[in-house]
Order: structure tokens, then sequence, then C-alpha cells
């Protein structure tokens, strides 16, 4: 049985969303944005959970939250979003190897899409010994 590779299940994924017309309307004009700068940020191992959301009101844009649960690597792919790619999912995956039920990954708001780099989205869960104040 062949397995597709997790940009080839994001690509099918997008495709569903947005058939019928719904891709326009819920996300207007930023769907080719996504289609090229997210896949990168997928990596190789379990499929990460992926999070579209949109407005229901006002100017249609569309922020997609991607979240490792499990250890993930990069699959040697350079992401103009994530410069340090490697190295923070490497840290993920270190960090998911002790702590099992912490997550993480990234988001990318096209709503203010003139960022040149993606969020890093942590979810320690209960382990608040993770956080610390970097002020």
């Amino acid at each position: 049985m062949n397995l597709l590779d997790n940009k080839t299940a994001f690509s099918m994924l997008l495709a569903h969303v947005i058939s019928g017309g719904r891709g326009e309307a819920l996300y207007g004009n930023y769907i080719d944005k996504v289609k090229k700068c997210v896949p990168d940020l997928l990596g190789e191992g379990p499929f990460p959970d992926i999070y579209l959301e949109c407005p229901l009101l006002g100017t249609p844009f569309l922020d997609v939250i991607i979240v490792f649960g499990k250890s993930v690597k990069s699959g040697g792919d350079k992401s103009p979003l994530v410069p340090d790619l490697d190295l923070i999912l490497d840290s993920f995956d270190r960090i998911m190897e002790r702590y099992p039920e912490v997550s993480g990954g990234f988001e990318v708001d096209t709503g203010s899409f003139e960022s040149e780099v993606a969020g890093i989205h942590f979810q320690p869960r209960e382990r608040v010994e993770l956080l610390r104040d970097h002020r």
C-alpha cells in the first residue's frame, strides 16, 4: 500500500476544502499563497493536525495552524516562513519525546500576511514548567 506524503495529502485536503466555489467565498485570494508556503512546513512523519480558519463576516482571509502531536522531521525542505525549520522541528521532537502530551507547530496568518515568518504554535498543556518569562 502506498501512503501519501504530507505535501500531497495537504494538497488534496485543500482542494476538497476550496471546491465548489467555497475557496473564494471563504478565503478570498489567499489560497495561492497558502499552497506555496504551507507544504514546506509539514515535514515527514505523522500528518499534523491542520486548522483552516476564516472569518464569517468581513473580508475573507485564511489562517492556517499546523500542530504536530508526535515527532516530525523536516524532510530537508527550507521555507522562507521558518528560516530555522530543522532546528525548530528538532526542538519539538525532543520536547514531545519527553512530554508526549505536548504539541507544537506553526501558524500562518494571511489576514496580516505582511509578516515574513510563521508564528510558533506551542501547546504545553499541563506542562507549565516548559514555559518561562522571556522579558
